[in-house]
């Protein structure tokens, strides 16, 4: 299909790049999308020249082939050992870009994963995906050193994370006060999360949050804030 494609556009592109051609096609065909794409197309040719965009197109074919190949996979050790075997994904902007566009969770997901398996393993993120509780302790890591950026994209990566009784919570409070600062939303999760918690859990959220503050003076005076509303007695 792209071969034959390309080898369309090299034969009647030069018939398609007067303005008079693309009128009439417009008028015939008011609402085609695909000839919106076409105009497109052949606007980028008349500025770019027929082979750059060929390759530029071709690029784009490709990398929306793989994703797809991915992104569809049945199960998550399917996914892990395809993206174990084109690592290339980990860096195609190309691919981080159609990602995006796509706007979807299942897109959001996918994209974190390969955010994330940038700064570790795949087989580590994987384990985060697939276990919650690896999730969560991954999560707890972040918060130990106020990592926004990876705990957003830990609970993109896996959702699981937002359905986990103390640990959601928790989380989400501190990082809406990370975000915010002083919130009484904050202080809202953190109570809910105390109520879920075990005596370990109060305890064990108390002393991190403690070092997260000695780390955040900004957030300091809120975030040992969060500690007391944890080991209250209500």
């Amino acid at each position: 299909m792209l071969a034959l494609a390309q080898s369309w556009l090299r034969t009647e592109h030069q018939y398609l790049s007067g303005p008079s051609a693309l009128d009439v096609l417009g008028l015939l065909h008011p609402d085609s999308a695909k000839l919106e794409v076409l105009c497109q197309l052949i606007d980028q040719i008349t500025e770019h020249g027929l082979e750059p965009v060929l390759t530029d197109y071709r690029r784009e074919y490709e990398a929306a082939a793989i994703l797809s190949a991915w992104v569809n996979t049945p199960a998550w050790m399917e996914s892990r050992a395809f993206l174990h075997s084109h690592r290339e994904l980990l860096d195609d902007q190309t691919v981080h870009a159609q990602l995006e566009d796509l706007k979807t969770p299942e897109a959001r997901q996918h994209l974190a994963i390969l955010q994330l398996c940038r700064a570790t393993s795949i087989g580590t993120v994987y384990d985060q995906v697939i276990d919650p509780s690896m999730a969560a302790d991954a999560a707890m890591a972040a918060v130990e050193t106020g990592d926004e950026d990876r705990l957003d994209l830990l609970f993109t990566a896996a959702p699981a994370l937002l359905r986990m009784p103390f640990v959601t919570r928790y989380l989400v409070a501190i990082r809406v006060t990370l975000g915010r600062s002083a919130d009484q939303e904050a202080e809202a999760f953190m109570r809910q999360a105390a109520a879920e918690a075990t005596a370990t859990q109060r305890e064990a959220g108390a002393l991190r949050l403690a070092r997260l503050a000695s780390r955040r003076a900004a957030q300091a005076t809120e975030l040992t804030n969060l500690a007391a509303i944890l080991t209250s007695d209500g």
